[in-house]
């Protein structure tokens, strides 16, 4: 195949054929994934984006707050709105969210299967790229992990921009390279990696018509370049301010040969897929010596960079292929610490990437099914058993991530020795109520490495939920010790001190903890509620009104106020802020049972007793006295 000529494909009809190709590619991925429906949610991430996010309500101030603040350490409002969306649809509802993410897959496999369709005029080389790219199980960690939602999003879009942009090249329409600015616009909105836009530009430049360089092609980059600086400026600052780098010791020789490392085992992984885990960590500890087995490394990559060089002008098909690949992981190597991160590999930074190496693969097979003439059937077995082996290893893979205990059982099945997984594994085991296994992890991940912080802070949360509060202090105390500026730990310890009824230091500790986190709400709420009970009802007041400025849509801040309002008899105050925590949270029995009793004492008693009533019906069945008492017809 020869493209030293001018490869613009021609416009490709989609006829009945290749809508054929295009059923195929979605069942068989929806096949490969269909144990993605019975995932429930996992302790990575997913408390953060939606188990404690109290900022999922569809409101005007939080769709606001999403587009002018950093989220964990990333600015991708859209990300958040599609979130949003999600509760709006489905509630906390674990399924709900995985189904939005398959649904985006799909979306992004047709894409692919369009994008490579109007790149190359072929409906077969697209056919095995978009299937390979469907099936392929290093895409679960983008797929099954919801919070990786921001990864299928953000290449939705991009591949949008690159359909629009060879919609562009082929007429020259404006509207189309407008579109392109647009989709790309999103793309950034959902996630930073977008930015590597441009550069894949250029490469389809160079794939339809050489290295000829043109002014015009040169000047109709600008915007998607200025786009792309922004935006990589901006995350970077927001994973700055949020993240701290824990790898920032290793010197720049070092991080090459890590970067070597990584680059040949995604490609190994792409086309052979074995032992994938949710973190992959550092080989070696900064400041120790880099083993002799990672030198070899640079082969693959000497002779990848040789393989492009030599395409350059023999075969653009294949260059295209390689630096496509080359160009979307780039960046994600790690060479300067960014991203950040205490991993050196993950499987979603290939979910883009792959569309290069499967694009080869594809190329290879239509190669091999003309080469073979008439027995060209043995190719199409030959790939038929290979996506056979795709599908099940990515319906396996799919499988780990039904859990929190499942996904970090499976990374200490190839990491035995990595304090975060241990970590994680108890916190899982925790929230299941498996007190033995999660003390068990949590030794684990101490023994490991016991100069570190959180095992401390989360096994003393395990001691506290179990009524162990001074076991659970020595634990914070010792977490504190090690990180002096944890806020988390001063404001989990303040709790347990509360709970022995030492108020004076529970105060200290969560007053601390606010001037440590001033943005962290879970403090000042503490807080609150600790002068609350303390009899000090205006500087109750005071912080809870701190903890609503910052977060005016958490409706446990709202709860607390009102609570406090009613202690102070200013019932139409207090009936407000629960009307406003009811919009927020509808199925809570606690807001309705202080609704009810607020609009009693404000003489609304037909009104009052449908709250008691409702509240009773969601379960807090604690009303019943209460309702025969100020109820007719009780309950």
């Amino acid at each position: 195949m020869n493209l030293s000529a001018n490869p613009i494909a021609k416009p490709v009809p989609m006829s009945q054929k290749n809508t054929i190709y295009a059923i195929i590619i979605l069942l068989l991925t929806f096949i490969a994934y269909l144990p993605v429906f019975q995932l429930g949610f996992t302790n990575y991430d997913d408390q953060r984006y939606i188990l404690e996010n109290q900022r999922l309500h569809i409101s005007i101030q939080n769709i606001f707050y999403y587009f002018s603040h950093f989220f964990d350490g990333h600015y991708h409002p859209l990300t958040m709105l599609s979130f949003m969306t999600d509760h709006w649809l489905y509630g906390i509802n674990a399924t709900g969210f995985h189904t939005s993410n398959l649904i985006l897959h799909l979306l992004n496999n047709l894409l692919v299967f369009v994008f490579i369709l109007k790149l190359t005029g072929k409906g077969q080389t697209a056919f095995f790229t978009a299937l390979l790219f469907g099936i392929c199980p290093l895409g679960v960690e983008s797929v099954a992990w919801i919070s990786e939602r921001k990864n299928l999003l953000y290449t939705f879009f991009l591949l949008i921009s690159l359909i629009f942009y060879l919609k562009y090249n082929r007429g020259n329409n404006k509207k189309h390279y407008i579109l392109a600015i647009l989709a790309f616009l999103f793309s950034s909105l959902s996630k930073a990696q977008a930015i590597i836009l441009p550069l894949l530009l250029i490469l389809i430049d160079y794939y339809q018509t050489g290295l000829s360089i043109k002014r015009k092609k040169c000047l109709e980059k600008l915007p998607f370049f200025v786009l792309a600086i922004l935006f990589g400026l901006l995350a970077q600052y927001a994973q700055a301010s949020f993240w701290e780098s824990e790898e920032s010791d290793y010197d720049l020789l070092t991080r090459l040969f890590f970067a070597a490392y990584a680059f040949s085992n995604y490609i190994f992984k792409l086309i052979i897929p074995h032992a994938m885990s949710a973190l992959y960590p550092y080989p070696v500890e900064s400041g120790k010596e880099l083993p002799v087995q990672m030198y070899p490394y640079w082969i693959p990559v000497i002779v990848y960079i040789g393989l492009i060089i030599y395409f350059l002008k023999k075969n653009r098909l294949i260059s295209f292929s390689l630096l496509f690949f080359a160009v979307n992981i780039l960046f994600l190597l790690k060479i300067t610490g960014v991203p950040y991160g205490d991993y050196l590999m993950a499987d979603r930074y290939t979910y883009m990437a792959s569309i290069g190496i499967f694009l080869l693969l594809a190329y290879i097979i239509t190669r091999l099914v003309n080469i073979l003439n008439k027995y060209n059937w043995l190719a199409y077995i030959l790939f038929a058993a290979y996506s056979l082996f795709f599908m099940y290893s990515t319906h396996m893979q799919t499988k780990t991530w039904k859990n929190g205990t499942s996904l970090w059982k499976n990374v200490l099945q190839y990491h035995p020795q990595n304090y975060q997984a241990w970590n994680d594994l108890g916190t899982a085991y925790a929230a299941e109520g498996k007190t033995g296994e999660a003390e068990e992890s949590f030794h684990n991940a101490i023994r490991i490495n016991p100069d570190k912080s959180a095992a401390y802070n989360n096994y003393g949360n395990l001691k506290a939920r179990n009524k162990q509060y001074v076991d659970a202090i020595q634990l914070f105390d010792k977490a504190i010790a090690l990180d002096p500026d944890y806020a988390k730990a001063y404001n989990n310890r303040a709790t347990a001190y509360k709970f022995l009824d030492q108020q004076r230091r529970a105060i200290e500790d969560y007053k601390t903890a606010i001037i440590l986190k001033p943005q962290m709400v879970l403090p000042r709420i503490n807080l609150a509620k600790a002068y609350q009970s303390s009899g000090l009802p205006v500087n109750a007041l005071k912080t809870i009104e701190d903890a609503i400025t910052i977060n005016p849509d958490l409706a446990l801040a709202h709860e607390i106020k009102a609570s406090i309002l009613m202690d102070q008899q200013e019932y139409v105050k207090a009936l407000n802020h629960l009307n406003h925590a009811i919009d927020i949270i509808r199925d809570d029995p606690v807001l309705y049972a202080l609704r009810g009793m607020a609009k009693l004492n404000l003489s609304k008693q037909t009104a009052g007793c449908e709250d008691l009533k409702k509240a009773y019906d969601l379960g807090l069945k604690s009303l019943k006295d209460q309702i025969e008492k100020y109820c007719q017809g009780g309950s």
